[in-house]
């Protein structure tokens, strides 16, 4: 039961709390866009798998209330990607994304103390 547990904490609480916080800070702004990764083992099962099911069906489910309880907020927009390629292509595109954010933000930084300097 232990690892039951574990499994549906990680795959459905874990994106229950993310969404949660994400979402809050997305209505502030009024715009934002989350994609949950889900799977089709959520929607079709998958044999010795019952705690990775049911958490994957969950996260479709929870998906669909956070998009239902968001509706009519224009800019918010949430969805579920049943996994498989391009779950591991949209990863990839993430990670290139905040890769040059986090770069940018030291350029940015570097830029600006070269411009203090000049100036003093």
């Amino acid at each position: 039961m232990a690892l039951f547990h574990r499994i549906v904490d990680v795959n459905l609480t874990g994106t229950f709390l993310c969404c949660r916080e994400v979402v809050a800070v997305m209505r502030g702004a009024g715009y934002g866009r989350v994609v949950n990764i889900a799977s089709v083992a959520g929607k079709d099962g998958n044999p010795n798998a019952s705690a990775y099911s049911a958490s994957k069906a969950g996260v479709i489910g929870l998906t669909a209330w956070f998009m239902v309880s968001n509706a009519g907020l224009g800019g918010i927009r949430i969805i579920s990607n049943l996994g498989g390629f391009p779950a591991l292509l949209l990863y990839v595109l993430v990670l290139l994304g905040l890769i040059r954010l986090i770069v940018g933000s030291f350029n940015s930084e570097n830029k600006a103390r070269k411009v203090d300097k000049t100036v003093d």
